[in-house]
């Protein structure tokens, strides 16, 4: 996160010369999950300067669900989020005073995910599992649209309720049969311990979702229009960077992902 680019760099030496890039304004920048293969391209956005170009000094922080992000920045914890926008959009019908700012995703990850061979492949499936959620991550708060489409009895259900990392592994070890995630993650977690799985989308039960936001507080974008536009235009460049070089944007995350365990102690 501390090296620019020459385009920054150039940016910053010839300010003399054009409209100055405004100071580097301090930005904290809530995620909706934690550390995983598909944040690589905001990691390596902010390693590799695009948001320093931008005249914001970002900092990210991992996420413990979508619901917990929103609340967090309808709070004004950090300054943006990223977040499933269904579960943004329930957040908003609540009074929650945040907006989308940006769609980064249009189709949404969320899934059953179980150990190959469960055979989980219609919903009356679950009434006969247990299954490992999240309170406030997205899969969790719009499983219950999944529930009514299916006309599924919910006290035939069971849900186990678990922190974020921990869903994994109550699947391998067979506390739980299957999880509600996303399948663009929560089957590698599995797999790199050498488990193979199986996975049923939301959308082949039945319900279709929207994919994945940015979002502000509602004050943000009243009162800091630019920095709203800035942090939209930096951020899509990470992904559309990441797109065009995914072998040059997975060592960022690894880096990060390697101090963050020496932080803790792994």
């Amino acid at each position: 996160m501390k090296r620019t680019t020459l385009l920054a760099a150039l940016l910053t030496a010839g300010s003399i010369f054009a409209s100055p890039v405004s100071a580097q304004e301090a930005v904290g920048f809530r995620l909706n999950w934690y550390l995983s293969g598909w944040m690589a391209p905001f990691y390596h956005g902010a390693q590799e300067g695009f948001y320093k170009a931008e005249g914001i000094d970002v900092t990210l922080h991992e996420g413990r669900g979508s619901g917990v992000t929103i609340q967090l920045i309808g709070a004004k914890t950090d300054m943006f989020g990223f977040a499933d926008s269904s579960t943004t959009m329930v957040a908003i019908t609540k009074d929650v005073p945040v907006k989308s700012v940006a769609s980064i995703l249009n189709i949404n990850d969320a899934g059953v995910i179980s150990l190959a061979g469960k055979g989980i492949k219609s919903a009356k499936d679950l009434e006969t599992i247990k299954i490992a959620t999240t309170p406030g991550d997205s899969t969790t708060a719009t499983f219950p649209a999944l529930l009514a489409v299916n006309k599924l009895d919910r006290s035939k259900v069971q849900l186990i309720q678990l922190d974020p990392t921990a869903k994994p592994l109550a699947v391998m070890e067979g506390r739980a049969d299957a999880l509600l995630g996303g399948v663009s993650d929560q089957p590698f977690v599995m797999q790199s311990k050498g488990f193979k799985t199986e996975h049923t989308t939301f959308a082949q039960l039945g319900v279709s979702l929207l994919g994945f936001t940015l979002l502000a507080h509602n004050d943000t974008i009243k009162e800091k229009p630019d920095l709203v536009r800035r942090f939209v235009r930096a951020t899509s460049k990470s992904w559309e960077y990441a797109r065009a070089n995914p072998e040059k944007v997975m060592p960022s995350l690894k880096k990060v992902k390697a101090d963050f365990d020496t932080d803790i102690g792994l």
